[in-house]
């Protein structure tokens, strides 16, 4: 599994790539977690086309979020980024599943639609 993570205009990217373990997402949630504490930026999740996350890591996935980011979120606004319908069917199911947590989260083909529905001062919901 590899990972990059910056920030960008305001904006923490993390870019995920390779075989990917909960483990190793939890490890990137965490230094997120570190690195925005209180969670005072958006962030944007860029998935590599070869990125398969499973499944039965999304309810343990939405518990770490919900742990690194204890208080109530600054920016709620959370963007990811997929390479193909496969994981956009993936990904909003973990959608459904991460819906209790404080966060809006929308799911793009696009790099450039994911950030300005970030930066938008109010946008409507993409599915």
């Amino acid at each position: 599994m590899g990972y990059e993570m910056e920030k960008r205009d305001g904006i923490f990217e993390v870019r995920l790539y390779g075989d990917i373990s909960k483990f190793e997402i939890f490890m990137v949630i965490a230094e997120l977690g570190r690195k925005d504490p209180g969670k005072k930026h958006p962030d944007l999740w860029i998935i590599g086309p070869e990125v398969q996350i499973l499944y039965k890591y999304y309810k343990g996935i939405s518990e770490m979020i919900g742990t690194a980011f204890v208080q109530p979120p600054e920016s709620k606004r959370s963007a990811v980024v997929v390479a193909d319908e496969f994981q956009r069917t993936q990904l909003e199911m973990y959608r459904l599943e991460a819906s209790a947590l404080p966060l809006d989260i929308q799911i793009f083909r696009s790099y450039e639609e994911a950030v300005a529905w970030i930066k938008s001062p109010e946008s409507p919901t993409t599915t």
